[in-house]
């Protein structure tokens, strides 16, 4: 789920990998932002990349594209 606002709506994950770095990028579940094609999510260690997903009532898209659609999704949480 991806909280926004008061609400919290459903995105299925279809496609991920972890990817570890050093450093404190932010709050576990903390939408970082874009890298290349890829969401990323901030884990206790490292970041969630998010390839493709599925937005609540929405067709599969690319998480690139879920993104550029979105206002202000950083800083949000998983």
């Amino acid at each position: 789920y991806l909280s926004q606002g008061k609400e919290a709506r459903r995105l299925g994950v279809l496609s991920a990998r972890m990817e570890s770095f050093s450093g404190n990028y932010g709050d576990p579940g903390e939408v970082l932002g874009v890298s290349g094609e890829d969401l990323l999510i901030a884990c206790r260690q490292g970041a969630l990349r998010l390839r493709m997903v599925q937005p609540e009532g929405k067709a599969l898209m690319k998480a690139k594209d879920f993104f550029n659609g979105q206002s202000r999704l950083v800083s949000k949480l998983f």
